[in-house]
């Protein structure tokens, strides 16, 4: 399936929070800071880490639209750690 680069910029804030549950559609997550200790099944933790990992889905589409300057998007820094917040201060 081949999406338009304006697609993927809409699509992706979503995407996002939904995988890390934070922002407006902030839930319960998918409980993807933990190991693969948690998962039962291995292949399940390798779909993940598909989806995740530096060469997978999810930053390819990041990549894909990081060469287009008219994407922008706005991260509230109240979404990130603590510890990072007082780093930026």
């Amino acid at each position: 399936m081949c999406f338009v680069t304006q697609d993927l910029h809409n699509v992706l804030p979503v995407i996002i929070e939904n995988i890390f549950g934070f922002g407006v559609a902030s839930g319960p997550a998918y409980g993807c800071f933990i190991g693969p200790q948690a998962y039962i099944n291995q292949s399940e933790f390798n779909v993940i880490c598909d989806l995740l990992g530096p060469e997978g889905s999810l930053l390819r589409v990041v990549y894909k639209l990081a060469a287009d300057s008219s994407c922008r998007y706005e991260f509230p820094i109240s979404c990130l750690p603590v510890c990072y917040v007082c780093g930026l201060w």
